[in-house]
């Protein structure tokens, strides 16, 4: 088992690591919501300008641009949360599990004393922990939701997208020069 300082040093720098990826996502997805407005508007600047009508109309690609953004965005907000999410279910779980303990100890000291009405007593109160436990589970289940195999592969798309986006950026500056 490994030692505690050992664990404490690896969880502060799986903190750390998650606080500077959730920072750069968000850093990439502003630049690439710029890009896909900059794309959009210099690629299509010859219609887009043309009538109110026809602006309208391309909308629809610009929200489409501005997907990877979101995606990057949304994954950088969840990856800063992911540190705090870790010590927080750290925390709760070692209160949760001790005041079971202790409260285990108690039941079965009075079950001994009181007998069966006790223990049924006991086992009612048992739903109130419930609630403790499922809120647990849940901060538990959204960190492992971040570090899914198809919602990585999903913000890698979306990272790939961006530099499209990003090109296509560069290639419209590139046709307003000329």
């Amino acid at each position: 088992m490994p030692d505690l300082p050992d664990l404490e040093a690896a969880l502060s720098r799986i903190q750390q690591l998650a606080d500077r990826i959730g920072r750069r996502a968000r850093l990439v997805a502003l630049v690439a919501a710029i890009a896909a407005v900059a794309a959009w508007a210099l690629l299509l600047r010859r219609w887009i300008f043309d009538s109110p009508g026809v602006f309208v109309g391309w909308l629809p690609l610009l929200v489409i641009l501005v997907v990877p953004a979101l995606i990057l965005s949304g994954f950088g907000k969840r990856m800063i949360r992911l540190g705090p999410a870790i010590d927080r279910i750290a925390d709760e779980a070692g209160v949760v599990v001790g005041e079971l303990r202790d409260e285990a100890g108690a039941r079965v000291t009075a079950v001994r004393r009181g007998g069966l009405r006790t223990l049924l007593g006991a086992l009612r109160q048992l739903p109130a922990h419930g609630e403790r436990v499922r809120g647990l589970v849940a901060d538990a289940a959204g960190t492992a939701r971040v570090l899914a195999l198809p919602y990585l592969g999903l913000v890698a798309l979306a990272a790939g997208a961006a530099v499209i986006i990003g090109v296509l950026a560069l290639i419209g500056l590139a046709t307003l020069a000329l």
